[in-house]
Protein backbone atom coordinates (compact mmCIF):
# COMPACT_ATOMS: atom_id res chain seq x y z
CA UNK A 1 0.00 0.00 0.00
CA UNK A 2 2.88 2.62 0.44
CA UNK A 3 3.63 1.97 -2.88
CA UNK A 4 0.34 3.16 -3.90
CA UNK A 5 0.77 5.90 -1.79
CA UNK A 6 3.51 7.27 -3.19
CA UNK A 7 2.54 7.33 -6.54
CA UNK A 8 -0.59 8.81 -5.52
CA UNK A 9 1.43 11.68 -4.50
CA UNK A 10 3.92 11.66 -7.30
CA UNK A 11 0.77 11.71 -9.70
CA UNK A 12 -0.58 14.71 -8.27
CA UNK A 13 2.53 16.84 -8.04
CA UNK A 14 2.27 15.65 -11.94
CA UNK A 15 -0.42 17.28 -13.01
CA UNK A 16 0.99 21.00 -12.18
CA UNK A 17 2.97 20.24 -14.79
CA UNK A 18 0.01 19.13 -16.70
CA UNK A 19 -1.70 22.04 -16.02
CA UNK A 20 1.83 24.41 -17.09
CA UNK A 21 2.08 22.53 -19.85
CA UNK A 22 -1.89 22.73 -21.02
CA UNK A 23 -1.15 26.59 -20.46
CA UNK A 24 1.50 26.90 -23.06
CA UNK A 25 -0.01 24.93 -25.82
CA UNK A 26 -3.48 25.17 -25.34
CA UNK A 27 -5.54 27.51 -27.35
CA UNK A 28 -8.80 27.03 -25.33
CA UNK A 29 -7.51 27.68 -21.72
CA UNK A 30 -10.54 29.41 -19.83
CA UNK A 31 -12.60 26.71 -21.30
CA UNK A 32 -10.11 23.95 -20.37
CA UNK A 33 -9.56 25.90 -16.56
CA UNK A 34 -13.18 25.82 -15.98
CA UNK A 35 -13.56 22.20 -16.84
CA UNK A 36 -10.76 21.32 -14.48
CA UNK A 37 -12.38 23.77 -11.98
CA UNK A 38 -15.99 22.49 -11.72
CA UNK A 39 -14.95 18.91 -11.95
CA UNK A 40 -12.58 19.23 -8.71
CA UNK A 41 -15.03 21.02 -6.88
CA UNK A 42 -17.54 18.31 -7.41
CA UNK A 43 -15.18 15.41 -6.60
CA UNK A 44 -13.60 17.45 -3.12
CA UNK A 45 -17.45 18.21 -2.03
CA UNK A 46 -18.51 14.24 -2.40
CA UNK A 47 -15.29 13.49 -1.04
CA UNK A 48 -15.37 15.71 2.04
CA UNK A 49 -18.88 15.05 3.25
CA UNK A 50 -18.83 11.11 2.19
CA UNK A 51 -15.46 10.03 3.05
CA UNK A 52 -12.84 12.01 5.16
CA UNK A 53 -15.49 13.83 7.20
CA UNK A 54 -17.13 10.17 8.16
CA UNK A 55 -13.50 8.70 8.76
CA UNK A 56 -12.11 11.09 10.53
CA UNK A 57 -15.41 11.18 13.11
CA UNK A 58 -15.24 7.50 13.85
CA UNK A 59 -11.38 7.39 14.68
CA UNK A 60 -11.40 10.56 16.80
CA UNK A 61 -14.77 9.68 18.78
CA UNK A 62 -12.40 6.19 19.65
CA UNK A 63 -9.49 8.00 20.87
CA UNK A 64 -10.94 11.04 22.07
CA UNK A 65 -14.14 9.99 23.64
CA UNK A 66 -17.37 12.08 24.43
CA UNK A 67 -15.59 15.77 23.31
CA UNK A 68 -14.06 14.43 19.69
CA UNK A 69 -16.73 16.72 18.17
CA UNK A 70 -14.86 19.99 19.49
CA UNK A 71 -11.76 18.58 18.75
CA UNK A 72 -12.73 17.32 15.30
CA UNK A 73 -14.17 20.81 14.42
CA UNK A 74 -10.70 22.70 15.97
CA UNK A 75 -8.67 20.67 13.73
CA UNK A 76 -11.08 21.59 10.70
CA UNK A 77 -10.14 25.27 11.77
CA UNK A 78 -6.87 24.62 11.82
CA UNK A 79 -6.65 23.63 7.90
CA UNK A 80 -8.47 26.49 6.88
CA UNK A 81 -6.17 28.64 8.65
CA UNK A 82 -3.36 27.26 7.15
CA UNK A 83 -4.13 27.70 3.86
CA UNK A 84 -5.55 31.13 4.41
CA UNK A 85 -1.85 31.89 5.61
CA UNK A 86 -1.00 30.40 2.75
CA UNK A 87 -2.83 32.37 0.66
CA UNK A 88 -2.15 36.27 2.08
CA UNK A 89 1.58 35.31 0.31
CA UNK A 90 -0.14 34.72 -3.21
CA UNK A 91 -0.39 38.23 -4.76
CA UNK A 92 -2.54 38.58 -7.72
CA UNK A 93 -0.64 38.00 -10.30
CA UNK A 94 -2.69 40.11 -12.66
CA UNK A 95 -2.05 43.42 -10.99
CA UNK A 96 1.53 44.47 -12.79
CA UNK A 97 2.77 44.09 -16.14
CA UNK A 98 6.47 44.74 -14.93
CA UNK A 99 8.69 41.67 -15.42
CA UNK A 100 10.84 42.29 -12.04
CA UNK A 101 7.52 42.25 -9.99
CA UNK A 102 5.74 39.47 -11.88
CA UNK A 103 8.88 37.47 -11.09
CA UNK A 104 8.87 38.35 -7.15
CA UNK A 105 5.09 37.09 -7.69
CA UNK A 106 5.70 33.92 -9.21
CA UNK A 107 8.54 32.89 -6.65
CA UNK A 108 6.61 33.57 -3.77
CA UNK A 109 3.67 32.02 -5.38
CA UNK A 110 5.80 28.64 -6.11
CA UNK A 111 7.47 28.76 -2.73
CA UNK A 112 3.63 29.17 -0.91
CA UNK A 113 2.52 26.66 -3.34
CA UNK A 114 5.74 24.05 -2.37
CA UNK A 115 4.90 24.24 1.44
CA UNK A 116 1.26 23.58 0.52
CA UNK A 117 1.88 20.84 -1.77
CA UNK A 118 4.04 19.11 0.69
CA UNK A 119 0.95 18.68 3.25
CA UNK A 120 -0.65 17.93 0.39
CA UNK A 121 1.70 14.97 -0.24
CA UNK A 122 1.66 14.02 3.54
CA UNK A 123 -2.24 13.99 4.07
CA UNK A 124 -2.19 12.00 0.47
CA UNK A 125 -0.28 9.05 1.67
CA UNK A 126 -1.61 8.89 4.90
CA UNK A 127 -5.04 8.79 3.40
CA UNK A 128 -4.09 5.92 0.77
CA UNK A 129 -2.44 4.00 3.35
CA UNK A 130 -5.86 4.46 5.68
CA UNK A 131 -8.13 3.31 3.00
CA UNK A 132 -7.13 3.01 -1.05
CA UNK A 133 -9.97 3.95 -2.28
CA UNK A 134 -10.00 7.54 -0.22
CA UNK A 135 -7.22 7.92 -1.49
CA UNK A 136 -7.52 7.60 -5.30
CA UNK A 137 -10.53 9.88 -4.90
CA UNK A 138 -8.34 12.66 -3.18
CA UNK A 139 -6.35 12.47 -5.65
CA UNK A 140 -8.47 12.75 -8.60
CA UNK A 141 -10.10 16.09 -6.31
CA UNK A 142 -6.88 17.57 -5.69
CA UNK A 143 -4.93 16.87 -8.38
CA UNK A 144 -7.89 18.39 -10.75
CA UNK A 145 -7.24 21.61 -8.61
CA UNK A 146 -3.54 21.44 -9.16
CA UNK A 147 -4.15 21.50 -13.37
CA UNK A 148 -5.78 25.04 -12.44
CA UNK A 149 -2.24 25.94 -10.02
CA UNK A 150 0.23 24.96 -12.74
CA UNK A 151 -1.64 27.08 -15.71
CA UNK A 152 -1.18 29.69 -12.35
CA UNK A 153 2.60 29.45 -12.66
CA UNK A 154 2.79 29.78 -16.26
CA UNK A 155 0.88 32.83 -16.67
CA UNK A 156 3.24 34.36 -14.29
CA UNK A 157 6.36 33.08 -14.86
CA UNK A 158 6.16 33.13 -18.79
CA UNK A 159 5.50 36.91 -18.93
CA UNK A 160 9.44 37.24 -17.08
CA UNK A 161 12.44 37.98 -18.82
CA UNK A 162 14.63 35.46 -16.43
CA UNK A 163 15.97 32.42 -18.16
CA UNK A 164 14.14 29.11 -18.71
CA UNK A 165 16.45 27.12 -16.36
CA UNK A 166 15.51 29.23 -13.53
CA UNK A 167 11.39 28.69 -14.39
CA UNK A 168 11.57 25.23 -14.98
CA UNK A 169 13.52 25.04 -11.74
CA UNK A 170 10.52 26.13 -9.84
CA UNK A 171 8.49 24.42 -11.61
CA UNK A 172 10.25 20.83 -10.69
CA UNK A 173 10.21 21.75 -6.98
CA UNK A 174 6.55 22.75 -6.93
CA UNK A 175 5.56 19.36 -9.02
CA UNK A 176 8.03 17.05 -6.65
CA UNK A 177 7.04 18.73 -3.56
CA UNK A 178 3.66 16.57 -3.11
CA UNK A 179 6.16 13.68 -3.02
CA UNK A 180 8.35 14.69 -0.53
CA UNK A 181 5.37 15.16 1.49
CA UNK A 182 4.86 11.12 0.83
CA UNK A 183 8.32 10.18 1.44
CA UNK A 184 8.22 12.46 4.65
CA UNK A 185 5.14 10.63 5.95
CA UNK A 186 6.89 7.13 4.62
CA UNK A 187 9.88 7.67 6.52
CA UNK A 188 7.49 8.60 9.74
CA UNK A 189 5.52 5.50 9.34
CA UNK A 190 6.60 3.41 12.09
CA UNK A 191 5.16 6.46 14.44
CA UNK A 192 1.99 7.48 12.51
CA UNK A 193 -0.64 6.13 15.53
CA UNK A 194 -4.43 6.33 14.41
CA UNK A 195 -4.91 9.92 16.49
CA UNK A 196 -2.21 11.03 14.41
CA UNK A 197 -3.92 10.26 11.18
CA UNK A 198 -7.84 11.16 12.32
CA UNK A 199 -5.80 14.90 13.57
CA UNK A 200 -4.29 14.96 9.86
CA UNK A 201 -7.51 13.48 8.39
CA UNK A 202 -9.82 16.87 10.00
CA UNK A 203 -6.81 19.24 8.90
CA UNK A 204 -7.06 17.94 4.98
CA UNK A 205 -10.76 18.14 5.51
CA UNK A 206 -10.39 21.84 6.37
CA UNK A 207 -7.82 22.76 3.40
CA UNK A 208 -9.98 20.96 1.29
CA UNK A 209 -13.17 22.93 2.68
CA UNK A 210 -11.26 26.33 1.86
CA UNK A 211 -10.44 25.00 -1.82
CA UNK A 212 -13.61 24.02 -2.42
CA UNK A 213 -15.28 27.06 -1.24
CA UNK A 214 -12.70 29.40 -1.03
CA UNK A 215 -11.13 29.05 -4.36
CA UNK A 216 -12.82 27.14 -6.62
CA UNK A 217 -16.45 28.31 -5.59
CA UNK A 218 -15.60 32.27 -6.63
CA UNK A 219 -13.62 30.92 -9.45
CA UNK A 220 -16.51 29.28 -11.01
CA UNK A 221 -18.71 32.28 -10.36
CA UNK A 222 -16.72 34.28 -12.85
CA UNK A 223 -17.52 31.87 -15.62
CA UNK A 224 -20.56 33.06 -17.88
CA UNK A 225 -20.99 29.38 -19.53
CA UNK A 226 -23.12 28.24 -16.64
CA UNK A 227 -23.88 24.81 -18.91
CA UNK A 228 -20.07 23.91 -18.99
CA UNK A 229 -19.71 24.72 -14.99
CA UNK A 230 -22.68 22.07 -14.38
CA UNK A 231 -21.14 19.04 -16.98
CA UNK A 232 -17.91 19.87 -15.13
CA UNK A 233 -19.73 19.37 -11.24
CA UNK A 234 -21.70 16.49 -12.56
CA UNK A 235 -18.86 14.94 -14.16
CA UNK A 236 -17.12 15.01 -10.98
CA UNK A 237 -19.33 13.83 -8.98
CA UNK A 238 -19.74 10.63 -11.17
CA UNK A 239 -15.70 9.85 -10.73
CA UNK A 240 -16.40 9.89 -7.45
CA UNK A 241 -19.47 7.41 -7.59
CA UNK A 242 -18.34 5.48 -9.95
CA UNK A 243 -14.93 4.91 -7.47
CA UNK A 244 -17.35 4.86 -4.45
CA UNK A 245 -19.43 2.37 -5.68
CA UNK A 246 -16.22 -0.12 -6.95
CA UNK A 247 -14.83 0.39 -3.50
Amino acid sequence: MEIYALLFTFLSGILITIGFIMAKVSRKKKTFTQLAISMAFGVIIMLSFFEILKEALEILKEEMGSIYFVWVMLFIMIGVIFLKILDIFIPNHEASNESDNLYHIGVVSCVAILLHNILEGMTIYTTTTTDFKMGLLMVIGVGLHNIPMGMVIYSTLSKTKKTRNKKLVYLLLVTFSTLFGGLLMFLASSYITDLFIGILLCITLGMLFYIALLELLPELMEFKNYKLTLIGIITGIILFSISYCLG
